[in-house]
């Protein structure tokens, strides 16, 4: 916002490609990504979704190289919930297919369900990662904070419907409890 406020644009460019790297959803970018003058800003920040999103499903999808791949881009970027959530899928589809255990898969859901900062795609995504592999307090849990981080009604609704489809009781703002 100083950045803005004082129009210092180079500054500004630079938060932004920052940001970039770090919260590709984040809402200020989706605004930014509107209103930034650089012509490339968009392309990039686009591209940049755009690479992760295939690796994430390259990965989920189990082909060779691709969880490798993730878990280096994760490396650099730790914080980037697309990530962790892509190599959560990864982890979860192998010990489905027995290509691996469930244990890993369990522990990344648990470490993403601590994490302070976890917004509405991750608590959503653990939520039904622990109710499948039987945590159903926690599970429950990360339903609620799902419906708590949600900026959409949509959200809020596909939250419910996600919570009432496995079984789940949930509790959440303009819903009341959902079965």
């Amino acid at each position: 916002m100083a950045r803005i406020l004082t129009d210092d644009r180079d500054g500004l460019a630079d938060v932004l490609r920052r940001l970039e790297r770090v919260a590709p959803d984040s809402p200020v970018l989706a605004v930014m990504r509107d209103q930034v003058t650089d012509p490339g800003f968009r392309e990039r920040s686009d591209e940049l979704k755009r690479r992760w999103d295939d690796i994430c499903r390259r990965a989920s999808d189990g082909v060779p190289g691709a969880e490798d791949e993730l878990r280096r881009e994760l490396r650099s970027h730790p914080h980037i919930e697309q990530l962790r959530v892509g190599l959560l899928f990864a982890l979860y589809g192998r010990a489905a297919d027995g290509r691996g255990d469930y244990e890993e898969a369990r522990r990344l859901a648990l470490e993403l369900a601590a994490d302070p900062r976890a917004g509405h795609h991750t608590h959503f995504h653990v939520a039904q990662f622990l109710w499948n592999l039987g945590e159903r307090d926690e599970a429950r849990r990360q339903f609620c904070l799902a419906l708590a981080t949600s900026e959409s009604e949509e959200d809020r609704q596909t939250v419910r419907v996600a919570a009432r489809t496995v079984g789940a009781e949930v509790a959440g703002p303009a819903g009341g409890a959902s079965q």
